[in-house]
């Protein structure tokens, strides 16, 4: 079956399927060993689950017209949903790319795929193609360079992965598809489970695709892959659109809310001590030493009549709900805005689950009484009991390394004044604090007092008792939570979701509801900034009350998107009831105002007729030529401590410096990964007089000399004290007229002087830091 040829496939019709597989079955499992870095056994299950996905595709579209290219944008789906990732026996060097890198390679160096294509299929914008490309034929390249490669391309680097299909598995193959059998029941993948790192979730998604094409709906992989969409803690967010955005928000409450272990309002819950925590009786939990402190909830806060008594807050009648990500009946349908404001129209509804994880993590927070964002004093704390969980640090302009009781830590203050510190304690957890009334040493040597037990909650020592001095605690729970900045979501996973948009895609809002956490409206007020728009600004306590409700204002920083149109998400969250409401979205606080006032519970029907709302047409900007993406690796270290970084300056989100860390995991994890790697990245501004730039993250402090035109050094000389110099050529960025070099080093202790040098490696200029 060539590109231009289409055959057919009906509802419950699997010889049109096994007709499908014989004409493009070879192609197909090609490309699933490009992704898979060679391995057949894998690509073999996963050839067949590609099969099962088009026959469930004809059965719920009633038919379904499929070309080679449809196929093939089913199978690379079907990677990223079920086996997405890096492995242990992956080859290098293909085996070294993250998900979302192999499939952009894959599809725009061998398929000839355009970039508007692939970013569809991905549902993120073209520049994050770009990037994607870029920094994956980097990585490729580099790889096969240093094998003494004869300077492929990388297309030819991951094609070199293709295995043939041999007559006999083919048969086996085909016989599975003829059956109906999955991928893991066919005996035809390798011993053990194939699909590590796959769960329920990621089963139920491709068990109902998306009717509009191959991509699949609700689709995290591909919406949230791991090294881009990470707000503040990973630098470079690369969903540079609003419609991709919107994309992502759809499953916002379950990519990155507390999952329902988090204990809400009224359920009796039980901390280290023994005591029981529940909703109607004030509780205390060891604080420092021994003394307790109250823990009080929130006052929920009235609503009117005229709220209360809307004919549509009912979810009676005769219509059964189900949800497209699971195929379940949606039990209690969530919030919906009616009537809408003008230009929005709905897009998507769903329920949010029941999670399973076991929360291993811990999330407590302390405040005096009168404390807000920046006013007052509070800190909150999050443990995160692996590596594997947490979310990298990143790499901040103003961030600067410390030491915390001889742990790695990396500390910043955010735009508004607040302080973040991450530390990092070996081989076990990565702790985030955030704070604001703390000097610098104080947040350090209350972290550095903090020990965490079996159940991850934190004691600090009685050193530190000083600087509890009129701080209440706020709460105290165990969490799935990794991500402290959406805490302020927490226990909204439990509930549904309803998303809408403008009809042009540039504006989008989703309305998250679920059940109350305790003092969640307050902990908003703490974890997120005000919001910067006027139509906030009259709300100088944060608070508007519309319809009777008692509403809160803020905003979810996105600041190191690298986009100039893209900064915050605007919020407005209430309690109705025992329920947590929040509205939450790129768009002006006033349109949130006039959408809380319409909000109310959905009817069955509302809520089936959103469920079923068809998909508009992502939009984004111009077709974006990745194959010629000004970007390049302008450095490349393997520090001290074994971390391996590769610098990129890049001129895709306007002016960057990207940086990749590749990491080697804790031996004694049960990852089946034997790195972590994450891209991050900020934006920057090249002073002439002032070519330096200096990054950090919690691991290495990375060292750039970016230059606007040809500088007349050769190289960049970076020399730590007590280690010999290294040095790294200047490069030009493809085909602008950016230059730099860049190294990183690991040592925290130890100054540093930067040079510029001659072709002859004599010093010209030491710059200034």
């Amino acid at each position: 079956m060539s590109a231009a040829t289409a055959r057919t496939v009906g509802a419950d019709d699997r010889v049109g399927v096994v007709a499908v597989f014989d004409d493009t079955a070879t192609a197909v499992f090609a490309a699933l060993c490009r992704l898979t870095a060679g391995d057949g056994g894998r690509g073999i299950a996963l050839l067949v689950e590609t099969y099962g996905y088009l026959e469930r595709a004809a059965r719920r579209t009633n038919g379904v017209t499929v070309d080679r290219d449809w196929m093939i944008d089913a199978a690379h789906s079907v990677y990223v949903a079920l086996d997405g990732g890096r492995r242990p026996d992956d080859r290098p060097p293909v085996g070294a790319l993250s998900a979302i890198r192999r499939v952009t390679v894959s599809l725009l160096g061998v398929e000839h795929r355009s970039a508007t294509e692939v970013a569809i299929l991905l549902d993120v914008d073209e520049s994050t193609v770009a990037s994607a490309l870029a920094s994956g034929s980097t990585l490729l390249t580099a790889a096969s360079d240093a094998a003494g490669g004869a300077n492929p391309s990388a297309a030819d680097v991951i094609r070199r992965c293709e295995v043939w299909l041999d007559d006999s598995t083919r048969l086996a193959a085909r016989t599975s598809v003829a059956e109906g059998r999955t991928g893991a029941d066919t005996g035809l993948a390798p011993s053990g489970p194939w699909r590590d790192g796959a769960d329920a979730r990621a089963a139920a998604m491709l068990g109902n695709p998306w009717a509009h094409g191959p991509a699949l709906e609700g689709s995290e992989p591909f919406r949230r892959p791991a090294e881009f969409v990470r707000p503040r803690r990973s630098r470079l967010i690369t969903i540079g659109t609003v419609a991709a955005i919107a994309g992502a928000l759809v499953g916002l409450a379950v990519w990155l809310s507390p999952s329902s272990t988090d204990h809400a309002a009224g359920t009796a819950i039980t901390d280290p001590s023994g005591a029981t925590n529940g909703a109607a009786t004030p509780t205390t939990r060891p604080s420092i030493n021994g003394p307790t402190t109250t823990v009080t909830s929130d006052t929920v806060p009235a609503t009117d009549a005229a709220a209360s008594s809307d004919p549509s807050d009912s979810s009676s009648g005769d219509t059964v709900v189900l949800d497209p990500a699971t195929g379940l009946p949606v039990e209690t349908p969530g919030f919906v805005i009616d009537p809408l404001p003008d230009g929005l129209i709905g897009t998507s509804a769903g329920s949010n689950g029941r999670s399973t994880e076991n929360p291993i993590n811990w999330f407590e927070a302390w405040a005096s009484p009168d404390a807000a964002r920046t006013s007052g004093r509070w800190f909150a704390v999050l443990s995160i009991d692996n590596f594997e969980n947490a979310l990298p640090s990143g790499v901040g302009l103003g961030a600067r390394r410390v030491d915390v009781a001889g742990n790695r830590g990396l500390l910043e203050n955010t735009a508004d004044g607040a302080q973040r510190l991450t530390v990092e304690l070996p081989g076990r957890q990565q702790i985030e604090y955030q704070a604001f009334g703390f000097s610098d040493d104080d947040l350090v040597r209350l972290a550095a007092a903090a020990s965490f037990g079996p159940h991850n909650a934190p004691t600090f020592a009685a050193d530190a008792s000083a600087l509890f001095d009129g701080l209440d605690v706020v709460t105290s729970r165990p969490t799935t939570q990794s991500v402290m900045d959406f805490q302020i979501v927490a226990g909204l996973t439990e509930g549904a979701r309803a998303s809408y948009q403008t009809d042009d895609a540039k504006e989008f809002l989703t309305v998250l509801t679920g059940p109350q956490v305790e003092n969640d409206l307050r902990l908003a007020t703490l974890l997120s900034p005000a919001s910067s728009d006027p139509a906030a600004a009259f709300a100088s306590d944060r608070t508007i009350v519309l319809r009777g409700r008692t509403m809160y204002t803020g905003e979810l920083p996105l600041a190191s998107t690298l986009s100039p149109d893209i900064s915050a998400f605007q919020f407005i969250e209430w309690h109705e009831g025992d329920r947590t409401v929040m509205i939450v979205g790129l768009v002006p606080m006033d349109l949130l105002f006039t959408a809380a006032t319409n909000a109310h519970i959905a009817t069955a029907q509302q809520w089936a007729d959103l469920i079923d709302a068809p998909r508009p047409a992502s939009t984004g900007p111009q077709t974006v030529d990745a194959g010629s993406a000004d970007s390049a690796g302008i450095g490349r270290t393997t520090t001290s401590s074994g971390i391996k970084y590769v610098i990129l300056l890049s001129t895709n989100h306007g002016t960057s410096l990207v940086v990749d860390e590749e990491r080697p995991t804790d031996p004694s994890s049960t990852s089946s990964a034997q790195t972590q790697t994450t891209e991050s990245g900020v934006a920057i501004t090249i002073d002439p007089d002032h070519p330096l730039i200096e990054l950090n993250s919690i691991e290495a402090t990375i060292v750039s000399a970016v230059f606007v035109g040809a500088p007349t050094a050769a190289g960049l000389r970076v020399t730590v004290d007590g280690f010999p110099p290294v040095d790294t050529p200047i490069v030009q960025v493809g085909s602008t007229n950016l230059f730099g070099a860049a190294t990183a080093f690991s040592e925290m202790s130890s100054g540093y002087t930067a040079s510029l040098i001659d072709a002859r490696g004599l010093v010209i200029q030491v710059l200034d830091h």
